[in-house]
């Protein structure tokens, strides 16, 4: 029994560095993508993942990417929160967390998929390319034995 106890807590470990990143991922990544709405061309499904952010703030209401990210964030960091309940990971407001990491990868598809639609296939190529890409190989991330 304790080297499956010993295993468990190794998986939990890992696990939340793996969200830890992905939250640090998407924080340098809101900072690169701070394409105005009016200037780019946005997605149904993008502008609709928008929507469904938290993110109120009226500098913002013209950034579908960072307000897309915004609450892809904040679902990450319920989803850390939930899986990980002592460690230091505050979800913004009341979302729900990610299921699966399948659904994840679905909402970093949409961004990925505008922006390529909109012309902007270099920025998808840089961070944007590398978190879906570790979302792939990781995706026991959000996955913890209980």
């Amino acid at each position: 029994m304790a080297g499956e106890d010993v295993l468990r807590r190794a998986l939990a470990m890992q696990s939340g560095r793996i969200l830890r990143f992905y939250l640090d991922e998407l924080k340098a990544l809101g900072g690169e993508l701070s394409l105005d709405g009016r200037l780019v061309e946005v997605s149904e499904e993008l502008r609709s993942l928008a929507e469904r952010s938290a993110d109120e703030a009226a500098y913002r209401r013209s950034e579908p990417y960072r307000r897309a990210i915004t609450g892809i964030s904040a679902r990450l960091a319920a989803t850390a929160a939930s899986l990980h309940p002592s460690q230091s990971i505050e979800p913004d407001g009341q979302v729900e967390p990610y299921a699966s990491p399948q659904s994840l990868l679905a909402d970093l598809d949409i961004l990925h998929g505008s922006l390529v639609a909109n012309g902007s296939a270099t920025i998808a190529r840089g961070r944007l390319r590398r978190l879906r890409r570790a979302g792939q190989l990781a995706r026991a991330g959000l996955a913890v034995p209980r």
